[in-house]
Formats: structure tokens, sequence, C-alpha cells
């Protein structure tokens, strides 16, 4: 009988999660600031599970489908390799499907996105909501419903995610109400002994009130000086060709995220209605992670992106990809702000763009001493937000800067009645 020694592992995990192993609450739910490792060490613990005991089937969720590969799925893989139990699991990266060898155990990678998908898993006994802000309390209703059947261990799920909203459900649910079958968990980056000096130095640099509040100490957070008013989140049925001057941004990252939204005009108003996001990728990864969401259509884009980035933008052409840079100007930041802020109303698809959805729920503007808001912007997750900034350049530079960056015989200003 094969026996596997884990008193070793125990070196790789936080001890702030180490307890989280073993408890044996139906419900964990984990809220916690930037870099707290608290996605990582659930990864840790759902492998921990996957050898320990037979009979688990976890589902691996987020909002969106493709959000999984590159998030959770891969975090299970690096926690596997750092366990040094490579030859105990076997992948199926089209699918995000892992398996462990020894006793049959698998996790599933699924999106709240695909309910068809996710009530034909059978015996699901144990789940991880990724990004649990970003769904909605019937998304994990839904969830809670597919843990099902006899086990001989406690069926458990866990909830991961930044306390972005004082109000969120989340909370609610399950911070403001006594639930003995809950166990709440909070963290912030001083609880992540194996996190490096610039990333320490960059979260205690943060002054802004709102984002020192969620991200560097993990509270819930309390929106204030919001910059966008005008827009909604909503699953709405207008498809590409069925809007007018289509726009495709990008915006470059490593810790900060790579991201790609696509958007377009109908009846005066703007519909953003797909999206492509994930952190840690290279360049290589994140234009893989184009042609595998999107195939060849994403040759026929043509997308705006960050200048900053001209080496990256390089490598997206040789690829084969329609990307150039933004022109930008001095105060681009602001005309580009101002303009979406211009737009009567912003239709954000809540189930293809979750991302750019949070990012316009907390984007706002910085404060003086004395609580006035400024000019300025806090440029902190805005990723989206550039996204969306850098694809409909070419209808706001003109306005800005008195010269067109194309001439697309097409007056967006009198469009939006501006």
């Amino acid at each position: 009988m094969l026996e596997i020694d884990f008193r070793n592992a125990t070196k790789l995990i936080n001890p702030a999660f180490l307890p989280l192993f073993e408890d044996t609450h139906p419900t964990h739910v984990l809220v916690g600031g930037a870099a707290s490792s608290k996605s990582f060490s659930t990864a840790q613990k759902i492998i921990y599970k996957m050898v320990k005991d037979k009979g688990h089937r976890f589902l691996i969720c987020r909002k969106v489908k493709k959000d999984v590969r590159h998030s959770c799925y891969d975090l299970l893989k690096g926690v596997i390799k750092s366990f040094g139990l490579d030859n105990l699991f076997v992948y199926n990266d089209t699918e995000t499907i892992i398996k462990c060898t020894l006793n049959g155990n698998d996790a599933i990678g699924v999106g709240l996105d695909d309910v068809n998908k996710l009530k034909s898993i059978y015996n699901a006994t144990d789940f991880w909501l990724e990004e649990a802000d970003q769904a909605t309390e019937d998304d994990y209703n839904q969830l809670h419903l597919r843990l099902r059947g006899e086990t001989d261990f406690v069926k458990q799920e866990t909830l991961t995610m930044n306390p972005i909203w004082i109000e969120h459900w989340v909370k609610k649910r399950f911070f403001d109400k006594q639930d003995d079958t809950v166990l709440t968990h909070r963290s912030t980056y001083r609880d992540n002994k194996f996190l490096d000096k610039e990333t320490i130095a960059k979260l205690e640099a943060i002054t802004d009130p709102y984002y020192k509040m969620v991200y560097v100490e993990g509270e819930w957070g309390v929106y204030g000086n919001r910059v966008f008013t005008n827009f909604v989140i909503e699953d709405f049925d207008y498809r590409e060709d069925d809007l007018e001057n289509v726009f495709t941004g990008m915006d470059f990252g490593f810790a900060h995220a790579s991201a790609i939204e696509r958007g377009g005009f109908r009846d005066g108003e703007m519909y953003v209605f797909d999206e492509l996001y994930g952190k840690g990728w290279t360049n290589t990864e994140f234009i893989q992670a184009a042609k595998d969401y999107w195939g060849d259509r994403a040759y026929y884009f043509r997308i705006i992106a960050d200048s900053a980035e001209p080496d990256r933008i390089k490598e997206w052409q040789e690829a084969g990809y329609h990307v150039e840079p933004a022109v930008k100007g001095p105060g681009s930041l602001g005309y580009g702000i101002n303009f979406l802020c211009s737009v009567p109303l912003i239709h954000i698809h809540k189930t293809n763009c979750p991302n750019l959805a949070r990012e316009m729920q907390t984007f706002k503007r910085k404060e003086d001493r004395n609580g006035t808001p400024t000019e300025e912007f806090v440029e902190v997750n805005d990723d989206t937000i550039s996204c969306v900034r850098f694809g409909t350049e070419p209808y706001w530079h003109q306005n800005a800067y008195g010269s067109s960056v194309v001439d697309y015989g097409f007056d967006i200003m009198g469009y939006l009645g501006l």
C-alpha cells in the first residue's frame, strides 16, 4: 500500500490556513486582502484531500469558464508540483480536469455561465468558488444543490474572495448571521510568509482609503468617490453583429491582469459584450489564451493596445494579430475616462465580462488630505477599464486633441449627442 507523507509539505503551507485542512465545517468562506494566499492555500487543501480520502469529486468554479484554466486550474497543478506528487495525477487541459490515479478522485473546472454543464456533472462532493464576489447568490445556491449523496467524509464548499463591498450578499449571508455549519476566515498579506519584499512594499505604499481597507487590511469595503455611475450590469441579448463601431482594447500585465475587452455602440449607448482576463500570464500564454477562446476569429479584430509595451505588441503582430499601439497623449487617461463617463449608458455583459463589472463599481478618484475628491484617479484594479479606454481611443482622441487617430467617417460625439 502506497503511503504519502505530508509532514514536509506543511512547510509549504501558511500557518494561518493549516487548521482549515482538517476542519469539518461544511462551508468555508475565506475573505481577505490581496496576496494573502487564500486561493493558493485553498488549492493546497484540495490536493491534500484528493490524496487523503477516496471518493472526492471537486467542482472548481468561477463565474466564467474561460477564467478557470489560467487561475484555479493552474494553481492546482502548481500545488501538485510543489508537493512532489506529479506521478499521482493526470491532466486534461482541454476540459480542465485533474484526476488522481491513486484513488480515482478528480477536480473538474466549470463556469457558472454554463448551467447545463454544471447540472450534467454527476456525484460532485465538494466545490471551490473562486472570486465569489463575481457570483450571485443564485449562482451559489445552484452549486450548493450539486453536492449530493453519502460520503465517508464531510462534503465541503469553499468560497474565496476580496471583501470588495460591505453590502455584498456573501457578507450578509455568512458573516452577519450565526451559522454553526459555516467557518469564516479573514486574512491579509501578513498571513503569507512566502510573500516577496517587492509585493509587500507595493501593498504598504497604498494610501487610498478604500483600496487600503480592502486589499491591504482585508476589511469590507465602503465605496466612495466612484467615477462611474452610468452603467448597468446585465445579460443583454445583443451580439457583435447587432452593434456599430465595434472596438477591441488590450492591456498587458503579469502581477496585474492581462486583458482584452470588446464592445460596440447601439442607439447612443455602449455595449461591452466580451472579455479575456488573466493574471500571471506571459505574453506567449496571453496569445495562446486568445487563440483558445476566440480561435481564428481574433485574427480579424482590430486591437488597440497599451503603447507602453511595444515588445509585446510586436509579438502579437508576429503571431498574426492586428494589434496597434494606442496613441495616448498628455492627459489621455483623463480624456479617456471622461469620454466613458459621457456615454449615456454603458451596458456590461454580466456573464461574459465579470471583471469589467467589478472594476467599474470600484474605480474611484483620489482624495486630498481633507478627504475631498481630486481630478486624479486611483489606478488600482483598472486593467479592463484601460482596455475600454484604449479600444475607444479613435472615437475620443480627435475631440481631446483636435486630431483624429484614424478617419472613420464617423462622428462618435455627435452620435452620442454630445
